[in-house]
């Protein structure tokens, strides 16, 4: 599916400006410029009664200029006004479903399961896609073969005190990739058709961690893994939010992070953290095979601003 333009879909609310209300994405040209076709991408995104965001991640989505866009919404049986967003927005949707289901993670499986991108993410009802953000997934893609991964910077807005604040996860942590740590920002993170393929469906018994333990296994079965400096996704933060809640069940979850999926413990964890990282990754790049680290699987790349093309960086 083509991305509609501005001018093609619902006028917004009368309240909102800029991204992705009355702003747009300048359309892509229908094929790449060695004339190939633009791969397709598809976005699964999850939703229970967050009709009061869901319209925002739509557009979001929608407003892309993409060429060669799969985008699917899958709600969970809402009540509040989020059927009624489906529907107003159902000619530019790929598909969407609202039934009951078994939980986040669920939707997600489901969503995943009607998809044939080649490259694909999910992206919650509480973020957006900012501008070009697939654009810039399709050009880093063709700088390595049998690219698998692609992380990318996430910005963080804070909706109730006001801020904003981009978020370079990777950066800081890339260092553990080398260990299966996965330090990945899920919104901003693509992955192939292959490693979907690969990989097993979400963890449907993690209610707040399935992306963790998702990443982790994606890790492990990435060919290569593109870290990329441009920032794709936007987060908001509030208080109430689900990932910042605290319960029993979450740390059960850690539990089975630990136990099963070997994230979050031993002895790398805490060399991340301590004043010695630098001097530890050094060592690292200086005697990879002495810890079995396989640095070609990873790709930096960053804008060149003269020439205004994506090319490969050092780590």
């Amino acid at each position: 599916m083509r991305c509609p333009t501005l001018a093609e879909l619902p006028g917004p609310p009368s309240n909102t400006t800029g991204w992705p209300w009355t702003a747009e994405t300048s359309p892509l040209p229908e094929t790449r410029p060695d004339g190939s076709p633009w791969p397709r991408i598809s976005i699964v995104t999850p939703n229970y009664n967050y009709g009061h965001f869901l319209e925002e991640t739509i557009r979001s989505v929608l407003l892309q200029g993409y060429p060669n866009l799969e985008y699917v919404v899958i709600d969970g049986g809402s009540t509040d006004q989020s059927v009624e967003i489906l529907k107003k927005y159902e000619p530019w949707l790929t598909r969407w479903t609202s039934e009951k289901d078994d939980g986040q993670a669920h939707a997600i499986n489901k969503g995943l399961a009607l998809v044939s991108g080649s490259y694909v993410n999910w992206l919650n009802s509480d973020d957006i896609l900012l501008p070009l953000a697939l654009r810039v997934v399709a050009e880093v893609a063709l700088l390595g073969e049998n690219v698998d991964l692609i992380c990318g910077l996430r910005a963080l807005d804070d909706i109730e005190n006001g801020y904003q604040f981009a978020e370079n996860w990777w950066a800081m942590n890339w260092l553990g990739y080398l260990f299966n740590q996965p330090f990945f920002p899920q919104d901003s993170t693509f992955f192939s058709r292959h490693l979907l393929e690969q990989a097993t469906p979400l963890d449907q018994r993690l209610s707040y961690s399935f992306d963790v333990a998702f990443h982790c296994e994606a890790l492990r079965t990435a060919r290569k893994i593109v870290l990329c400096e441009a920032v794709l996704s936007k987060m908001k933060t509030y208080s109430n939010q689900r990932t910042y809640q605290l319960d029993a069940r979450k740390a059960a979850e850690q539990q089975i992070l630990q136990n099963e999926y070997r994230i979050g413990r031993g002895f790398v964890n805490r060399l991340l953290r301590t004043r010695f990282r630098h001097a530890a990754t050094a060592f690292i790049l200086t005697c990879p095979r002495l810890f079995g680290v396989r640095l070609d699987r990873l790709i930096r790349v960053e804008r060149d601003a003269g020439i205004q093309k994506w090319q490969r960086a050092p780590l």
